[in-house]
């Protein structure tokens, strides 16, 4: 049967377009399928009341050379070292970043998913320490953050022929060894479709069974951005925080450089849900945050508040066992990249194309 496309990707972040330009650039026709009204997906950038194109998360690339080296020769996405370099407090106290993994192999792995009986995750975890540990250099991060990372992506997806539609896909259905998809009164049909643990898609139907995705788990993030005056010129890079009730702190300015001419800078500090159970919490933590910043010398002890704001951003978590629930049946139809970590991922798409594209 011949296709409209070789491939239907569902979903737009950057490990979607990144394997999208791939296929693209390897002769293949490629459907992006975005069911927002964004791309990026928890690399897009929010808007709020306060602030505009703030990151969604405190995002932190893991040190993996093959990863930047990849994004940097084959997108044209700049990854200078990230200044000063990450950070992470534990039990109030400075401590290596190189080694964070292996503390959330114990505090994680070992603490939650051995006594579940979860092996492959446990081993992923240990996978990713190991990786991390053995990829010497700096860590670094996409020049003007995610949203120039995304924008770049989408840009070059674009220049290569890869098609773009806004539609949200509930189900797909395999026939004749085909992907048929329902697009605005249409039908597209694909030899494979691409994506990732976090899909929406909730059915996949064949001549032989209807396959339930199961439900993903909808999680909440408490974002506190503070606008600060007084504060070094230089980024505050990523600073990861362990046990305390701050989860990770990241430099939001990146995206918003015309903060920094007026001399001013935007903090992202995410903190656990757990603690914020009213208003006035938020107003507590905020000036918890805002002593923790100048505890650790983060910024200058004559630091000025100009503005704050709390948003929740909400988002559905589906875990990597989705890999497994899949029937075997639909494995010459279906692929799915793997997405636990974002540079880990990175790398394993560069490991599989970096010599099969024109240079």
């Amino acid at each position: 049967m011949n296709c409209d496309y070789t491939h239907i990707v569902l979903g737009s972040s950057p490990l979607s377009l990144a394997e999208a330009i791939c296929l693209q650039l390897s002769g293949n026709k490629v459907l992006v399928i975005e069911n927002g009204s964004a791309y990026g997906g928890s690399w897009q950038t929010i808007q709020t009341k306060k602030f505009v194109d703030m990151e969604t998360g405190c995002h932190i690339m893991y040190r993996n050379s093959s990863a930047y080296n990849f994004i940097e020769d084959k997108f044209g996405i700049k990854m200078p070292a990230s200044m000063p370099q990450p950070r992470i407090i534990r039990y109030n106290s400075n401590a290596n970043y190189k080694f964070t993994n292996f503390w959330d192999v114990i505090d994680v792995a070992i603490g939650v998913h051995l006594k579940k009986g979860e092996i492959r995750t446990l081993l992923a975890y240990v996978k990713r320490a190991i990786i991390e540990i053995f990829n010497q250099g700096k860590f670094r991060y996409p020049e003007g953050g995610s949203k120039v990372l995304v924008e770049k992506l989408v840009a070059k997806s674009k220049q290569c022929g890869v098609v773009f539609e806004s539609h949200l896909v509930d189900e797909i259905y395999l026939k004749n060894n085909t992907v048929e998809v329902k697009l605005n009164q249409q039908v597209i049909t694909s030899n494979h479709l691409i994506l990732t643990p976090n899909t929406k898609l909730k059915k996949i139907i064949s001549d032989s069974q209807t396959f339930e995705i199961s439900k993903a788990e909808k999680r909440s993030v408490a974002n506190m951005f503070l606008l600060i005056e007084q504060s070094p010129k230089q980024m505050l890079s990523y600073i990861g925080v362990k046990k305390h009730k701050i989860f990770r702190i990241a430099d939001m300015t990146y995206n918003n450089s015309h903060y920094l001419q007026k001399g001013q800078r935007v903090l992202c500090a995410q903190i656990r849900v757990e603690y914020l159970k009213n208003e006035e919490d938020a107003a507590i933590i905020k000036d918890e945050v805002i002593a923790y910043l100048k505890k650790f010398k983060l910024v200058n002890e004559n630091m000025i508040l100009k503005d704050w704001e709390l948003y929740y951003y909400d988002y559905y978590h589906r875990h990597e066992n989705f890999l497994k629930e899949l029937p075997s049946s639909y494995s010459n139809n279906i692929q799915i990249l793997r997405s636990h970590n974002f540079t880990i991922s990175m790398a394993e798409i560069a490991k599989r194309w970096k010599n099969k594209l024109p240079s």
